[in-house]
């Protein structure tokens, strides 16, 4: 392992996700694992919510919702997936509540 990727492993706090996404820096900021979300930007990385992960970075709010959907599939018994579908429902219908009509 080079010392560049353990420096980067470190900002992650030693857990292993599934997925993580940078800030525009090349710095973690949002991760997946477990069917949760995580803002990985802190000193510790803590747990957040699809609404929180899709407003942290625009950016990624594709991905987000794409990574959500994906583990929801590969995981459709799970409890966490009903929880993480309520969620995205939630997060998407303010989303389109706060938008701009004319901008559609």
């Amino acid at each position: 392992m080079t010392q560049e990727r353990s420096w980067y492993d470190g900002l992650l706090g030693g857990r292993n996700y599934e997925v993580v996404y940078d800030d525009s820096d090349g710095y973690p900021l949002l991760a997946f694992a477990d069917g949760r979300w995580y803002d990985v930007a802190a000193f510790t990385p803590r747990p957040v919510s699809v609404r929180h992960a899709l407003r942290r970075d625009p950016a990624w709010s594709g991905a987000v919702v794409q990574t959500v959907c994906l583990w929801m599939r590969s995981h459709p018994n799970h409890e966490r997936s009903f929880e993480l579908a309520t969620e995205l429902a939630l997060a998407v219908g303010e989303l389109a509540r706060n938008t701009d009509h004319g901008a559609v």
